[in-house]
């Protein structure tokens, strides 16, 4: 279970989160004036698909269901070649696009100067319902687990949050 929602948090930050900004700022895009909008400090991102033989994806997931695991009070497991192996049967997470809200600095600059507020994030009218659902069902389950906190330390090698930082870095 923990190496499974692992494996979503890979899929959702390092390929459906590029692939969305690629969405709305492809390689090829341009800026107002006409250059190119991937320049400069601004890299065009490249969506990582999961590869478990990938040390790097391996180790974001082990970390990150290791953690998860301690939080939820439940076994974690250490062995790298069965989380591999655990890791290798992890299924996907279904790409859906969302439509992100996106300032560049430019478009900052010129809210900024005409001192509007910031863009939000448009919601749609199903998202109040879907989000009475997520908290309905996390509390059910909430109610049969014994959650425990994480004390962020990083002298400690054995307690994967440097490991996690580091591959997510």
């Amino acid at each position: 279970m923990c190496m499974q929602v692992a494996r979503e948090f890979f899929d959702s930050y390092f390929e459906h989160g590029i692939l969305d900004l690629l969405a709305l700022f492809p390689p090829d895009a341009k800026t107002k004036e006409g250059t190119p909008f991937w320049s400069g400090p601004k890299r065009c991102p490249t969506p990582a698909k999961f590869d478990v033989s990938d040390d790097i994806h391996f180790q974001y997931l082990l970390a990150c269901a290791n953690l998860i695991a301690f939080n939820l009070n439940i076994d974690q497991v250490r062995d790298t070649a069965v989380a591999r192996d655990i890791a290798a049967k992890t299924a996907p997470k279904q790409y859906v696009q969302k439509k992100i809200v996106v300032e560049t600095p430019e478009e900052q600059k010129e809210r900024e100067e005409k001192k509007l507020p910031p863009p939000t994030a448009m919601t749609g009218a199903d998202d109040d319902e879907v989000m009475k659902q997520l908290v309905a069902e996390l509390k059910s389950k909430v109610n049969r687990m014994e959650l425990q906190a994480i004390e962020f330390e990083k002298d400690d090698e054995t307690n994967f949050h440097i490991d996690y930082i580091h591959a997510t870095a």
